[in-house]
């Protein structure tokens, strides 16, 4: 058999992608597999910084290499494998170029990021903040919500039903004793009347703000009107309705939840659900968590909160952002689901972890239709990072127990058989991925 007699990105194993910057690293570059070429001979590998540009207008031809711009050295393979120590000097995405000294035809390019410390110690989590279940107006049961977002790469979400928070509790109980590393967190969206059109996500909180209210309507009725003089509400906004939602986020927070406004742009009858003053206003007093600055209505709303959430910041006002799919058929690709997601870099994966992540600023919201990311920059420019190189190693371990949640549901045979030992894959290859084994 003639073995393969190239070296492309896709022939060889670079498992660990994430190293730590200003720390001394090992990199290991190995032949994917027996048919491949090993390494021989001496190699030259050129370390570039992406954000560091050494092309020179005035002589487009300089090769930045030789004019030792970039960080260069010369390797001897040991066993067939390139394996070299390199210092990081700070955060970004690097190519790894590798080009033979005794064949010019053998070129390779790899990408790898480097973090600064408080980001490395944390880790990406694919979650949905806003979903729901047949237990409001979604088509399929809870269990089956959480399996189909299992199967889509999701490392969790929020049960988040209209009016109601048991829901969520229910099915965490469900999946608490099995052996699976998706997570559910507790979650409602809350309405409350009078101010009944008033859509708040509650994320991760320990008991409903829905049914706090319910049971004493008058109560919070009054809470709501001796808050109104206490605030600075802009003439041009209906006073009452700014107090209930700041009470509303109050009493999310007060529960150890995440407030969270959803979908502005929804269109209730013939005009939006959130006048854009009421927001802005909002977030510069700095009452709500986070924005759903991605949700699983439409193009067109999407196009409008993110607008909005531009103007927000370029005005010097910080918007933590989260992307939800607010998804209703979970079955069903083409419709909400899987529309919006979440990048949270967090601790681990906890609803506490989660909430602290966003309302840090580490999180990034990914609008799934087209793969634009929203948040910061350099929250985005990791997120894209993982994107292309995590994501699709990490969406393939998901998918299998996904489908093994949803046959257990229907049969609920012996769970460490159903599952098969699923359990633990991608927080391994997380580890592998970020050198945290």
């Amino acid at each position: 058999m003639a073995y393969y007699a190239g070296i492309t990105e896709e022939a060889v194993e670079m498992e660990r992608r994430v190293y730590p910057a200003h720390e001394k690293v090992t990199l290991k570059i190995t032949p994917r597999g027996k048919h491949y070429r090993r390494f021989e001979g001496k190699w030259r590998v050129t370390m570039v910084p992406m954000e560091i540009s050494a092309n020179s207008f005035m002589d487009p031809e300089m090769n930045a290499a030789d004019e030792g711009y970039y960080d260069t050295f010369t390797l001897t393979p040991e066993n067939g494998e390139l394996v070299f120590d390199y210092v990081f000097k700070d955060e970004e995405e690097w190519a790894v170029v590798l080009s033979s000294l005794e064949d010019e035809k053998l070129k390779l390019t790899l990408h790898v990021y480097s973090l600064e410390a408080d980001l490395f110690a944390r880790s990406p989590y694919i979650g949905d903040l806003h979903t729901h279940s047949c237990f409001s107006d979604g088509d399929e049961e809870p269990v089956l919500v959480a399996a189909n977002h299992r199967k889509a790469g999701y490392d969790f979400i929020a049960l988040t039903d209209h009016h109601q928070y048991a829901p969520s509790v229910e099915l965490e109980a469900y999946l608490a004793p099995l052996p699976v590393e998706f997570k559910v967190f507790r979650g409602e969206e809350v309405h409350l009347k009078p101010a009944q059109y008033m859509h708040v996500v509650n994320f991760g909180s320990r008991y409903s703000v829905n049914d706090l209210h319910n049971a004493d309507i008058a109560k919070a009725d009054s809470e709501v009107r001796a808050l109104m003089p206490t605030l600075d509400v802009p003439p041009t906004l209906d006073q009452y309705e700014a107090a209930y939602r700041v009470w509303t986020a109050e009493r999310i927070r007060e529960a150890g939840g995440m407030a969270i406004i959803a979908h502005p742009f929804w269109r209730t009858r013939h005009e939006y659900n959130m006048r854009p003053e009421m927001v802005k206003w909002l977030f510069e007093k700095g009452y709500y968590d986070a924005f759903e600055v991605i949700s699983g209505q439409s193009v067109f709303e999407n196009n409008l909160q993110t607008a909005l959430y531009g103007d927000m910041r370029s005005e010097g006002t910080k918007v933590p952002v989260v992307g939800s799919s607010d998804c209703h058929k979970s079955s069903d690709p083409g419709t909400y689901f899987k529309f919006g997601m979440t990048f949270a870099f967090a601790e681990e994966l906890t609803a506490e972890s989660v909430i602290d992540a966003v309302k840090n600023h580490f999180s990034a919201a990914m609008e799934t239709a087209n793969g634009r990311i929203y948040g910061t920059y350099r929250m985005v420019k990791y997120a894209l990072f993982l994107k292309k190189y995590y994501l699709p190693h990490h969406d393939e371990l998901c998918i299998e127990e996904g489908l093994r949640l949803a046959a257990y549901y229907k049969d609920e045979a012996d769970p460490e058989e159903a599952f098969g030992g699923t359990c633990g894959r991608v927080a391994e290859y997380l580890g592998r991925f970020m050198g945290k084994e």
